[in-house]
């Protein structure tokens, strides 16, 4: 059976979020395309072959609604272990070292190095000289920025956001990718 997407932080789960900035459609078509496939490509169902899933389900969201789905506030703990264990901000263990949130960030640029409309605030939070140095300490992320490459500012928008996640505490769990 197909696992539905879910599109609001439920405190209780540790999801894996994908958020996207789009101006034309094509990085919310990807990013929404990911959220579809990811119980099928992380293994979830039954069978020996099968892997277990990282996170328990996906959030998939316009980038500017970090804020108001209260993304912030479920990345500032470290989230649920999947054994059950609570958050509290200890950094729960996993076989593999601390468990942190999922994020996929997919942003396209605009204009001369813009942000897409709905990803503006985000980029903004992000680039913020008051946004806490810690702000994504608890996250582990990887961003696809999409771009046009006869443009000077090639993905300008996804390798900002990217430097700056890493500046404000995030690990990195892929390189960037530009496309």
């Amino acid at each position: 059976p197909k696992r539905k997407i879910r599109r609001s932080f439920d405190p209780t789960m540790a999801p894996l979020y994908i958020l996207y900035g789009s101006a034309t459609g094509n990085s919310e078509h990807i990013a929404k395309d990911l959220a579809s496939k990811y119980p099928e490509r992380s293994g979830s169902g039954s069978g020996s072959t099968r892997k277990k899933n990282l996170f328990d389900g996906v959030v998939c969201s316009c980038l500017d609604q970090f804020k108001k789905k209260k993304y912030d506030v479920a990345w500032k703990e470290a989230p649920p272990s999947p054994e059950g264990g609570g958050g509290g901000g200890g950094g729960s263990e996993g076989s593999e070292g601390p468990i942190k949130h999922g994020l996929i960030i997919v942003t396209s640029t605009t204009g001369n190095g813009d942000a897409p409309e709905n990803a503006s605030r985000f980029v903004r939070f992000v680039k913020r000289k008051t946004t806490p140095r810690d702000a994504f300490s608890q996250v582990s992320f990887a961003v696809l920025g999409l771009g046009d490459t006869n443009y000077d500012q090639f993905c300008a928008v996804g390798k900002a956001v990217d430097k700056k996640l890493a500046e404000l505490g995030g690990t990195r769990a892929y390189d960037l990718g530009c496309a």
